[in-house]
């Protein structure tokens, strides 16, 4: 949606279609910027399936979708058409989840050693996880779990250091 209101902003005349199978308008003012994107700026929101896109001899692109709210097929001609896609965990030999032999939940993302009380920490000590490792994430989301493992490696840094210093404690004479 912010891709298609800086489409409309930089190019006021355009007609923006912006194509879902689901939205979820979770965290804050997301459901504002969805409502500028219809109200303010016009853009509008087609439920569909893509079904075809090829280039036409004049570089405009045909696509070929179904309307999965009116269930009926729909064909346009577009001048540029924009896909994007879902995030998904590597599932390709020795990659790295794979190479520390993390657990992975049913989606393919690594489990933290415990989901509730410290969703960051895996069952490798010192190793922390943040972001997009985890599953798709907002920025928001991240930068929030990056500031969380910020501490949570002091914390560990500082155990490290008093385990250290009990050490020497104990074995001075």
């Amino acid at each position: 949606m912010k891709q298609a209101i800086e489409v409309k902003e930089m190019l006021p005349s355009a007609e923006v279609f912006l194509f879902y199978m689901d939205l979820r308008m979770f965290g804050r003012h997301f459901e504002e910027l969805y409502k500028e994107a219809q109200f303010k700026h016009g853009i509008q929101f087609i439920r569909a399936r893509l079904s075809e896109a090829f280039e036409n001899p004049d570089g405009s692109v045909q696509i070929r979708i179904e309307d999965t709210l009116l269930a009926r097929p729909l064909k346009m001609s577009l001048d540029v058409l924009v896909l994007m896609v879902g995030i998904q965990s590597s599932k390709k030999p020795g990659n790295l989840i794979d190479m520390l032999h993390l657990e992975r939940d049913t989606d393919g993302f690594p489990f933290a050693d415990d989901q509730y009380t410290s969703p960051f920490r895996t069952k490798i000590p010192g190793l922390f996880m943040a972001g997009g490792i985890t599953g798709p994430k907002t920025i928001d989301e991240t930068l929030n779990e990056a500031r969380a493992v910020t501490l949570e490696i002091g914390s560990y840094l500082k155990k490290i250091e008093n385990h250290k210093n009990q050490e020497h404690y104990i074995t001075e004479p």
